[in-house]
């Protein structure tokens, strides 16, 4: 074996172990530290193994623990089944709306152009932060009163935020299909609604499964909605971020909550694994580049099937954006009409004016910028081990990479905050190699890092599938015949291969950025912003000065100016993308 050979594997085994480590390290303490007692969790220097595993800090999430058993840490921490509750709920009524409406709008896409057309833009929900959609729906809240604080509301929120993609994930499997099949039970006289349902429901199984699978991934993790939606019927991401003990941090109980709520996630991720592997960089690219669907005969045009439709459209994409633009209009005020329009153009300029807002765009699209490198470094390594190296138990390394794939952004918050806790395993293990002591929690740069490695571990996933799917789209022939004239492995993936990768390159950017843009979970839970305002992003910027302030003027501003920098940045990335 000559020695470019050693070093290319050489290279691919450390790379390899890095990314394995950084991945299950993290995802280990959690477990170990849900198992620990109170002596031990807040051990210094801590323990990696529990000595005396308990399993306290879950019976405590289901039931009040004695004091007099087992002390004052569990006495003031009460259940979070209520909270639990609520999760299931609202989880379950979004399934069940998202579900009705997508399926209803790939059968009105036969029958009208409008909504064949339109349906997609419904993804763009997903291109506008969440904070931005967050005020535009507390606005319409407010205004057609009862759905604050309510299941219905936080529902349709969720609903706004799942939609496009059930529709894109039915519209993929369903246009797959031969249209002869549908035109054969009509003539067995089936009616056009009939024909489409048995024909759905017969050879689209995996659209549902895979529909229900993000809907509920969606749903369950969301953090953002739930925090600023509801008050007494939030849910178990939120009484993750908010419990607080006079006595201290009760790292026990709430790394027990967060593998709870990672469970569910994990157990549906790993009966539909192989389905999303397939599956998932497919629907990324339909959805971001309007590729071309499966020739359908087109049906005469309805326009009466339009309604519900525009309804939808409306009160779900267009609605809530504008009304983030009014929310200082509809609260009481005895100023004139006039004047608040005044108002309201004053805070415009103080947005685009305000230092610290700027500050907050600045460091946001830092942690972006980081955090694709990094994905993308992940994703290609994974993709150069599993597509060309491939055979034996490379051929399961995706699945190893999965793991923050089904861990909400608020959980992968906690755990890292269980990691870099002043004296915890992060400080012990630079100690052990001898360098110097670094106070990352409280201090500036090291918060900072913090909170970029915690992005970047549960943002590794996509990057992953992206280029796992787009690896194969690559003829193997091009591989081959490198290799044949001479060059290496590592040569061959990096002048032959990645060239070729481009389009999956920039979707993944698009796809990261978008996610790491409305940052919000991470940096709550972890640092709530500091210190200082070292953490600030520009969702927690928008959440702490406006609407926790209760500036609602300010909040408007703030919400209208993020969506609309980043509907320009997602717009000049696709069409980016269909250049390629």
């Amino acid at each position: 074996m000559d020695n470019s050979r050693i070093l290319g594997r050489f290279f691919e085994t450390i790379s390899l172990l890095i990314l394995l480590f950084f991945i299950y390290i993290p995802f280990f303490w959690a477990v170990s530290t849900s198992f620990k007692g109170p002596q031990e969790w807040a051990a210094r220097p801590p323990t990696i193994v529990p000595t005396n595993p308990t399993i306290a800090n879950y019976l405590i999430q289901f039931q009040q623990l004695p004091r007099e058993i087992y002390g004052s840490w569990y006495a003031a921490y009460g259940p979070a089944t209520p909270f639990i509750v609520n999760s299931l709920i609202v989880t379950v009524l979004t399934i069940f709306l998202t579900f009705g409406a997508a399926l209803s709008m790939t059968y009105l896409s036969k029958i009208s152009r409008v909504i064949s057309r339109m349906s997609p833009h419904f993804l763009f929900v997903d291109a506008i932060p969440k904070i931005s959609m967050a005020v535009g729906f507390l606005a319409l809240f407010t205004l057609l009163r009862g759905l604050y604080d309510s299941y219905y509301g936080l529902s349709i929120a969720y609903l706004a935020e799942t939609l496009g993609l059930a529709i894109i994930t039915l519209r993929i499997f369903y246009e797959s299909l031969p249209p002869d099949i549908e035109e054969s039970m009509m003539l067995m006289g089936y009616g056009r609604f009939r024909a489409f349902i048995s024909n759905f429901f017969s050879n689209c199984r995996t659209a549902l499964l895979l529909a229900i699978f993000l809907t509920f991934v969606f749903s369950w993790q969301d953090f953002t909605y739930a925090l600023i939606l509801t008050n007494f019927k939030s849910t178990v991401t939120v009484r993750l971020a908010s419990f607080t003990h006079e006595v201290g941090e009760l790292f026990g109980p709430r790394a027990a909550l967060s593998i709870l709520i990672g469970v569910p996630a994990l157990i549906l991720t790993l009966a539909l694994f192989s389905r999303i592997r397939e599956y998932y960089p497919n629907v990324q690219l339909y959805e971001m580049t309007g590729s071309k669907k499966y020739p359908q005969p087109r049906i005469k045009s309805e326009p009466l099937a339009s309604i519900p439709f525009l309804l939808l459209y409306i009160m779900l994409l267009i609605a809530p954006f504008i009304m983030s633009g009014l929310y200082w209009f509809l609260l009481p005020s005895e100023l004139p009409a006039s004047q608040r329009l005044i108002l309201q153009g004053v805070r415009y300029a103080d947005a685009l004016t305000s230092h610290q807002y700027m500050l907050s765009l600045l460091r946001t699209w830092i942690i972006t910028v980081i955090t694709i490198a990094s994905t993308i470094s992940a994703g290609l390594l994974t993709a150069y081990i599993t597509v060309y190296e491939g055979g034996g138990w490379r051929r399961y390394l995706l699945f190893l990479t999965m793991i923050p794939l089904f861990i909400p952004p608020i959980v992968s918050g906690y755990i890292f905050r269980i990691i870099f806790y002043p004296s915890g395993p992060t400080e012990a293990f630079l100690e052990l190699l001898g360098i110097p002591k670094v106070t990352w929690l409280s201090d500036p740069a090291g918060a900072l890092a913090a909170v970029i490695t915690a992005n970047v571990w549960s943002s590794i996933p996509f990057a992953v599938l992206i280029m796992y799917g787009g690896a194969r789209t690559v003829g193997r022939e091009y591989w081959m015949s490198s290799m044949v004239m001479g060059a290496g492995r590592l040569r061959t993936f990096t002048s032959v291969i990645v060239p070729r990768l481009w389009r999956y390159i920039l979707l993944t950017t698009l796809l990261v950025s978008i996610h790491t843009f409305e940052i919000f979970d991470i940096p709550y839970i972890m640092t709530f912003g500091g210190p200082g305002t070292a953490t600030e992003t520009v969702s927690f910027y928008i959440y702490n000065n406006a609407i926790k302030a209760g500036d609602a003027a300010l909040s408007s501003a703030l919400s209208v100016i993020t969506g609309v920098i980043q509907i320009l940045y997602t717009y000049l990335l696709i069409h980016m993308l269909r250049r390629f």
